[in-house]
């Protein structure tokens, strides 16, 4: 595997039509569970060092939002169990998928099962900085991530780690 940083974002908004929903509750992906090893992974050990957590990451990403004048994200469970199971899937993949499993997610129902009418994603691999560092200095640089990340249309997120690899599942509109 490449050792460098990788990113990835993705957009995808929908235009409403009002009309009743049936409810729905959302049914968490499955988890994919590592096989037992008597020695950890040095590429997950590794990554693992920056102590990047969830929380940390909102904190950074509502500073930044602050810092250019936008208001800040809250935590939507939904999202939240969302961007994990993409990040589990990632990390078992070993690789990033270019937004392939979120776009056929999206495909399929995608903005009712979330519940909001505009998500984009950021997907991060194999970042050891800081909380603050992945969101000012990896994807604050790249054009797209940092759109997502500053769009005062987004309300809400969902932040999933898994490994070396990091999901941000933006939600705005909600429904």
């Amino acid at each position: 595997m490449n050792s460098s940083p990788v990113q990835q974002e993705v957009v995808v908004k929908q235009t409403v039509i009002q009309t009743p929903l049936p409810t729905f509750t959302p049914t968490p992906a499955p988890t994919v569970k590592p096989k037992p090893s008597t020695q950890p992974s040095p590429a997950v050990k590794a990554a693992t060092i920056s102590n990047i957590t969830p929380q940390g990451v909102l904190n950074a990403l509502n500073e930044y939002r602050s810092k250019n004048g936008v208001g800040s994200l809250r935590i939507d469970n939904t999202l939240q169990s969302y961007a994990q199971s993409r990040a589990d899937y990632l990390k078992s993949l070993g690789k990033l998928d270019k937004h392939a499993g979120h776009k056929e997610f999206m495909a399929n129902d995608g903005f009712n099962k979330l519940g909001f009418n505009a998500i984009a994603e950021n997907q991060g691999y194999n970042y050891k900085g800081n909380a603050t560092g992945l969101i000012e200095s990896f994807f604050g640089k790249s054009a797209g991530h940092n759109k997502n990340q500053l769009n005062g249309e987004y309300t809400h997120a969902g932040i999933g780690i898994s490994g070396p690899f990091t999901d941000i599942v933006f939600g705005g509109r909600k429904k």
